[in-house]
């Protein structure tokens, strides 16, 4: 777990990608207090995600099929991070 967690606190696709949506859907006159209970939320949200991940590819069924899939998922989920911070770009000229 320890390690899990740090491989995501220090991967800097982790808080690009977060700012890049909050900075598309909050706007700077949010109070702080508000802020504290969206970054609490995605937080966890993450840690929700992560395990239920986890769980899933322990199991030796879903994990021999992930593998089988793996390179369809990478590029489905980059195309996706590609048009996200094309769109961010665009928006923000």
């Amino acid at each position: 777990m320890r390690r899990g967690f740090l491989c995501n606190v220090f991967n800097p696709k982790a808080p690009v990608y977060f700012v890049a949506i909050f900075t598309l859907v909050l706007s700077p006159d949010i109070p702080l207090w508000q802020l504290a209970i969206y970054g609490v939320w995605m937080m966890v949200l993450q840690m929700a995600w992560f395990s239920t991940v986890v769980m899933l590819l322990s199991i030796p069924a879903v994990h021999r099929r992930f593998q089988r899939f793996e390179h369809w998922i990478d590029r489905v989920l980059g195309t996706a991070m590609i048009v996200l911070g094309l769109n961010l770009i665009l928006r923000h000229r």
